[in-house]
């Protein structure tokens, strides 16, 4: 099978949640077919490029990243407004290479990733095409202080996809209810595939391992830790972490990730800003937070708490589409102090980490995901034989 995804951010080397999802998908499918993936533009740990280059993770999953002075005149401009590339299509239409071309051309399944790069694929590919919604996209945008004019521009992409994609793929039953309620969508074809976590790479920290990972950091007593990107339910999280720390002496917070930056450091809460690698930091945490309260999707950061053996400690919301509830402390924001108390004493963190490790390594396993999408590929490929045959 020859698999075109088109995704409107760099995937590799995976440093978020968004990152993760496509890239483990992708290097699973790869090993037995043929996965080339589209990427747009630069992030912020790219550097500055200026032409387009190609990465190889392994397999035959090969990613593609497109760099134009006008992708990356988007990118700029959309690092500083927090919002999607709404124009992706149009963007491609102008600037897409022969070589994306060609593969279109000769794909038996393309996927997109968001509804941006929706209408440029439904124009140019012959083959099925499959969306994935990785959040309720203009819900989300609506839910912020975004212009009207670009939320009906979001929902407009949005529901033209939703209606000409052959497959939706959803990664919650949340979004999934919200999104066919939204548009009032009855079809067959829509399903849901959750998210997995490289258990192999995110594995517990032993004691002395703990020790010397805060001792690298210069920090002393026990530690909450919260990780995410830039991205706005992300920073709205950072401001609830500011407030749990206001109420929760003895602990330091360290929020790790490109949601904020060093300078944002204030009291008990260390900001790092963007890093290379989050296993450090997470190797020096004794608890994880998860204080999420909009978005969309999945919050993947929480299995990779959850195959750390980390104690997690979440908003309900922050744990949709997981079944998890048995294994993390649930908590509304202003009773996150309360609930890391609980976790205060070292045999509380040990079992709840014990149970969280188990639930990673039998739950969330990367292949099952990447083999249910193989299965939705297959039937499409399928199908349209049926129709040409």
């Amino acid at each position: 099978m020859r698999l075109v995804d088109l995704c409107p951010y760099g995937v590799f080397p995976p440093r978020s949640g968004g990152h993760r999802l496509v890239h483990h998908t992708s290097f699973c499918l790869g090993l037995r077919h043929e996965v080339w993936v589209f990427a747009m533009g630069l992030r912020r740990s790219d550097g500055l490029r200026l032409r387009s280059f190609v990465q190889r993770p392994g397999g035959r999953y090969v990613e593609y990243r497109h760099v134009t002075p006008l992708t990356l005149l988007s990118y700029l401009r959309r690092r500083r407004t927090g919002l999607p590339p709404l124009r992706a299509s149009s963007v491609l239409r102008w600037t897409a290479p022969d070589v994306l071309k060609h593969r279109l051309a000769a794909a038996d399944v393309v996927q997109v990733e968001t509804p941006w790069q929706f209408a440029f694929a439904r124009a140019t590919a012959s083959c099925p095409i499959v969306l994935v919604e990785q959040n309720a996209e203009a819900q989300l945008l609506a839910a912020r202080s975004v212009s009207r004019r670009l939320v009906a521009l979001a929902t407009r992409l949005e529901r033209a996809a939703l209606l000409e994609a052959d497959a939706v793929i959803f990664l919650s039953p949340e979004d999934r209810t919200a999104v066919t309620d939204a548009y009032g969508l009855v079809r067959r074809d829509l399903y849901t595939c959750g998210v997995g976590v490289d258990t192999e790479t995110f594995q517990p920290a032993l004691d002395a391992e703990r020790a010397a990972a805060k001792a690298a950091l210069g920090v002393v007593g026990p530690v909450a830790l919260f990780a995410g990107s830039w991205h706005l339910p992300n920073r709205s999280a950072l401001a609830a972490v500011r407030i749990i720390a206001a109420r929760t002496p003895g602990w330091t917070f360290l929020v790790v990730g490109s949601v904020g930056r060093p300078a944002d450091s204030a009291g008990r809460v260390r900001v790092t800003g963007a890093v290379d690698d989050v296993l450090p930091f997470l190797r020096a945490a004794d608890v994880a937070l998860n204080p999420m309260t909009e978005g969309g999707g999945v919050n993947l950061k929480v299995p990779e708490y959850l195959a750390m053996g980390l104690p997690v400690v979440t908003t309900r919301f922050g744990m949709r589409g997981l079944d998890i509830a048995d294994v993390v402390e649930v908590a509304e924001v202003n009773d996150f102090p309360a609930a890391i108390g609980r976790l205060a004493a070292a045999p509380a963190r040990r079992a709840r980490g014990a149970a969280a490790r188990r639930v990673a390594q039998t739950g969330f396993g990367w292949e099952a995901i990447a083999a249910a999408r193989e299965a939705i590929y297959c039937e499409l490929i399928a199908r349209r034989a049926r129709v040409v045959g």
